[in-house]
């Protein structure tokens, strides 16, 4: 609702990476991986306390998720795509403080010494290593082995062309074909 709400900033990644994220995180397959994204009733529940829903969290599909989030009208909205961030960290960094500070009103100068910062000390390979030697809140165990799955897993060398099987880019690429295209992916 507006009157509660500033504006929105929403992260679409390629859904393609989504998989084998996915595939990592909840350690499914790839064809389940590719069910949870299609699945227009999906959700998540994180911590299942008898009468506690406040881990729950209502998805839908890949789709359907970020079309509810970038066709919202009603409040102002920033969309970046993941990719961005990899490729242009500092440019779409900064670009986020500005939206911010728009919808804050404030005056504020971009403190770039602060962006760069940010960016070194958000290093993908340091947040690996902070959860290898202090773990990670939102880390799953896996239901195969009981052991818990690493969340910072591939970070920049998640590419889906060399890490999905060849046989399932086609499918995919199907699959999603309308909302690549919308995307420009």
């Amino acid at each position: 609702k507006p009157e509660y709400t500033l504006g929105i900033i929403y992260v679409v990644r390629d859904p393609r990476n989504v998989i084998t994220s996915l595939k990592n995180h909840y350690d499914l397959d790839y064809e389940q991986s590719l069910d949870f994204m299609l699945n227009e009733k999906k959700y998540i529940y994180d911590i299942q306390e008898k009468n506690d829903f406040a881990d729950f969290h209502f998805l839908s599909s890949w789709s359907n998720h970020y079309k509810s989030w970038i066709n919202n009208n009603l409040l102002k909205k920033m969309v970046i795509k993941y990719e961005d961030l990899e490729n242009d960290t500092f440019k779409t960094l900064k670009n986020l403080i500005i939206y911010i500070n728009t919808l804050n009103q404030t005056k504020d100068k971009v403190d770039e010494k602060k962006i760069n910062n940010c960016i070194k000390t958000t290093n993908f390979e340091i947040l690996k290593n902070k959860e290898k030697k202090e773990g990670f809140l939102e880390n799953v165990y896996s239901k195969k082995t009981n052991k818990k799955i690493d969340f910072f897993n591939l970070g920049p060398k998640n590419k889906w062309r060399k890490i999905i099987p060849k046989e399932f880019h086609e499918k995919i690429n199907n699959i999603f074909k309308e909302d690549l295209k919308n995307l420009k992916y």
